[in-house]
């Protein structure tokens, strides 16, 4: 055989092996799509929505694919209900604020509240070197806040919750519609920060209790028609030091505080890589223009490949991640986490 026909055939050969490669691939995606709807059901959509949702969950294939190929990830991403939405349907779940929106803490903004005491510090060499609430009688089952930017309310409410069970020994579900209900008028449905709707349930007399007030804005998208301050109250914040503020970076003083029984909200800037976690540590750094999402610190821990992560509790309901749960880097204020760090005392 010439040179000039082994040359033509070694081509058509590789050429062949592209095709198939393709071919294959497409079949992959088709197959990763119908196992999708099957877990997903889309429902009633036009040609044009179909077509829509199943480009966006290719986008997101092709990430979850190259992300968990490589061998160096701490985490691993999967399929869940956000895999269908573009951008801006996925800024929905967050608040409108990004990470690069203020320059100053929480701590510097509210300035009255105090950070942990001489006593609480002394505490710090004493430190477990875990603390996991996930699975404590005093946490409530992972939430869903729906297509609902209300995230802080969720993550106020699972910190006054578990600070009145641990107050209480009786377990408490709460209600995030009276926190929806009854923020700033000019919110359509949240998107205020765990602080401010602390002080709102210091104002109303505490938090009612959520099978008395339940939640509706998940489905509905809004905010509810009045703000109803009379329900029965479950929890009521404590009239001295109600709030606890502690200061940008201060890891330390969110491990004690996590150690002697207590839930942090805190709030982090969010990539397509969290929207999608499976497992694992999420060590994915943020580039500052991601929106925002207030969630709950609930207990620490280290890897075994020697990693600090918090653990966090999100409330995208209980098929995001790990059960509801996503493990992130601890130390590094990755994506803000250590940034806007509180709590609560309870009457």
């Amino acid at each position: 055989m010439s040179v000039w026909r082994m040359s033509k055939f070694t081509f058509l050969v590789a050429l062949l092996v592209v095709v198939c490669g393709v071919v294959q691939t497409r079949a992959d995606v088709e197959d990763a799509w119908q196992q999708y709807l099957k877990e997903y059901p889309l429902g009633i959509k036009t040609k044009a929505e179909y077509g829509k949702s199943k480009s966006n969950f290719e986008r997101i294939h092709s990430l979850i694919e190259e992300h968990n190929a490589d061998p160096k990830s701490t985490y691993q991403m999967g399929h869940n209900e956000f895999s269908i939405l573009d951008v801006k349907e996925r800024k929905k779940y967050l608040l409108n604020n990004t990470l690069a929106y203020s320059t100053k803490s929480l701590y510097e903004e509210l300035g009255f509240e105090t950070g942990l005491t001489a006593e609480e510090d002394d505490d710090l060499r004493n430190l477990p070197s875990s603390v996991d609430y996930r699975n404590h009688r005093c946490m409530q089952p992972v939430k869903n806040q729906g297509g609902c930017g209300s995230c802080s309310a969720f993550a106020a409410t699972a910190v006054v919750e578990f600070a009145q069970c641990m107050k209480s020994g009786t377990p408490v579900n709460l209600s995030e519609q009276q926190i929806v209900d009854c923020d700033f008028a000019d919110r359509r449905c949240g998107g205020g920060s765990y602080h401010e709707y602390w002080k709102s349930l210091i104002r109303a007399g505490g938090q009612a209790y959520s099978a008395g007030y339940p939640y509706v804005s998940g489905a509905t998208k809004v905010r509810g028609p009045t703000c109803n301050k009379n329900k029965s109250k479950g929890a009521q914040l404590a009239a001295t030091n109600p709030i606890v503020a502690l200061q940008k970076g201060d890891v330390n003083g969110v491990m004690t505080l996590l150690a002697r029984g207590k839930v942090v909200a805190v709030c982090v800037g969010v990539t397509d890589k969290f929207m999608n976690y499976r497992s694992g540590v999420y060590t994915t750094p943020c580039k500052g223009r991601e929106g925002l999402h207030a969630i709950a610190a609930v207990g620490y821990g280290t890897s075994n490949g020697g990693t600090k992560y918090w653990i966090i509790r999100n409330s995208w309901g209980p098929k995001f991640g790990d059960a509801g749960y996503i493990l992130f880097q601890r130390g590094i204020n990755l994506c803000g986490v250590e940034r806007d760090l509180a709590t609560v005392n309870v009457a």
